[in-house]
């Protein structure tokens, strides 16, 4: 698994699905809640390669909203 996403990208990904999810609090327990993998790389927070398309498929909402 390549772990190319930085925390940023992630945040700001998440966001575009989530504009509700505004505070870093929440989109901590986001993560957590639909357990996106993640590994700090050199002190880096890192998201796997392709987590957009995973995300996509956690949520049934987000699927709906994709077909």
């Amino acid at each position: 698994m390549e772990l190319t996403v930085t925390f940023d990208e992630a945040r700001d990904t998440i966001r575009i699905y989530y504009p509700q999810i505004n505070t870093g609090e929440k989109l901590y327990g986001y993560i957590e809640e639909i357990d996106i993998k993640r590994k700090f790389v050199d002190c880096v927070e890192m998201f796997f390669t392709g987590f957009e398309s995973n995300l996509l498929y956690r949520d049934l909402d987000l699927v709906e909203q994709n077909l």
